[in-house]
């Protein structure tokens, strides 16, 4: 299984929403599936680990439609102002993302990961 299958079993595929009518837009919304140690507990260090990689993704739409609209108006020799705003929703894009990576440490422990980091990605000497 390619290294990404594993991250998208484990994250983008691997949460719920406490209640459905509110969906991504509150990261405490967010539930996961299935967890190896105690993730299942929306406060836990894995639960945040993985939940804030889902909310990261979360605006990954948005930075493919800037990287669109950019290609699309290099295509059509738009004037640089059209190009540019591409890239200026490509810099939103990435700086919710970055604004939402911020936030690992103080929904995970650092000094838990090691827990749940094993069943991630196994052990030495493994396939993978």
């Amino acid at each position: 299984m390619p290294p990404f299958m594993s991250y998208v079993a484990y994250s983008t595929y691997n949460y719920r929403f406490a209640d459905p009518s509110i969906g991504t837009s509150k990261y405490d919304n967010l539930r996961l599936v299935r967890a190896f140690e105690h993730g299942l507990d929306p406060l836990s260090s894995e639960a945040g680990f993985v939940l804030t990689h889902v909310d990261m993704v979360k605006h990954s739409p948005s930075l493919v439609k800037g990287v669109v609209d950019t290609l699309n108006s290099v295509s059509a020799h738009a004037s640089p102002e059209d190009v540019s705003e591409g890239f200026h929703h490509m810099l939103n894009a990435m700086q919710r993302i970055e604004a939402s990576m911020e936030t690992m440490w103080a929904n995970s422990r650092p000094k838990d990961y090691i827990q749940y980091r094993t069943f991630i990605f196994g052990i030495t000497n493994q396939s993978m």
